[in-house]
């Protein structure tokens, strides 16, 4: 199942909201695999690296 980058970043606990995690990422504070990332509805793949506030998340399944 496709997880949005706003969705991962409230799943993660990187945000407490949808609504702070989108102005995050519209004001470029959120990166996607080293690079900006200004989409909030972006789909996220496996092994996909969010950087926030010089945090590190990695997309992964767990067993």
């Amino acid at each position: 199942m496709p997880i949005t980058l706003v969705q991962f970043l409230k799943w993660s606990g990187a945000v407490l909201t949808g609504g702070q995690a989108k102005e995050m990422v519209h004001a470029g504070m959120v990166s996607l695999n080293g690079k900006p990332c200004l989409a909030a509805g972006q789909k996220l793949q496996l092994n996909d690296v969010v950087s926030v506030e010089n945090q590190d998340y990695k997309l992964v399944l767990a067993d």
